[in-house]
């Protein structure tokens, strides 16, 4: 559990929170990051709820009522304790009221680097297991300080972001997130690969070589050598980490283009 800092205040974001179903996660993360926001996002799905903590605009905790996503039972599901010392463990915390992980390390069953390495391991997993969610509910609680500092991880939330989408997001949510695949692609202004502190596959290197502010998304899809969803992947992985973006205010008239049985430049092989 974590607590927040006495007399913090909080208020909860007018302009992020709804549904899940018409915003995705990525979308949202990228959303918090770009404004430098400091809070929670609380996402609530059926039962499940889990909260991803910011300090301006970084993801820097995250925690879950997901009973496996708790870091007693990540600790027992990986070998690094048994069930036993788990026990010991908790009693011990009934009486200090010290957190699971440092009772570990007082009674001598965990390192302190392996206990940091694994809570950051646990904060990623949760936040990795969200990129999925097709439906819910979330909203941002703006508070000046959501978490304690022993318990922020230094995090990439580019490489969040990046991660989530290459292996979370479906086909079905990232062609809802892209929408209308006649809107032309663009590079943001002012960004570049190297600066967003990300390493893109060749395949996402391919689709962003193609991009030349012309451009729709399907037109690229009908040049790809990488089947449909592929390549809507990695288009939407190039705008999650803001490389590229949308233009919405121009479409190109037709429909999309057939697909080209070769196109001059592959990617290399991945």
């Amino acid at each position: 559990m974590t607590s927040r800092e006495p007399g913090a205040s909080s208020s909860f974001d007018d302009e992020l929170q709804g549904s899940l179903t018409e915003r995705g996660v990525a979308d949202i993360l990228r959303d918090i990051q770009t404004n430098g926001k400091t809070g929670i996002l609380h996402l609530q799905r059926d039962e499940f709820s889990k909260r991803l903590y910011f300090l301006d605009g970084s993801i820097v905790f995250a925690n879950s009522d997901v009973d496996s996503d708790r870091l007693g039972q990540v600790l027992i599901s990986t070998g690094i304790i048994d069930a036993p010392s788990y026990e010991r463990a908790f009693r011990a915390m009934k009486k200090t009221r010290r957190r699971l992980g440092r009772t570990l390390v007082a009674l001598g069953n965990l390192q302190e680097d392996r206990l940091d390495q694994t809570i950051c391991e646990q904060i990623q997993r949760i936040i990795y297991s969200v990129f999925s969610w097709e439906s819910g509910e979330y909203r941002f609680e703006t508070i000046d300080k959501p978490i304690e500092d022993d318990l922020a991880c230094a995090l990439s939330t580019d490489e969040i972001i990046l991660e989530g989408v290459r292996s979370m997001a479906t086909a079905s949510t990232i062609r809802h997130a892209i929408g209308n695949p006649d809107r032309i692609l663009q590079n943001v202004e002012g960004v570049a690969v190297d600066e967003k502190n990300v390493t893109l596959t060749a395949s996402e290197g391919f689709v962003l070589s193609r991009v030349d502010g012309k451009t729709s998304v399907a037109e690229i899809a009908a040049i790809s050598p990488l089947d449909d969803d592929e390549t809507f992947r990695c288009i939407y992985v190039l705008i999650s980490t803001g490389i590229l973006r949308l233009d919405d205010t121009k479409a190109k008239a037709h429909g999309r283009m057939p697909r080209a049985s070769t196109v001059d430049t592959e990617p290399p092989v991945t």
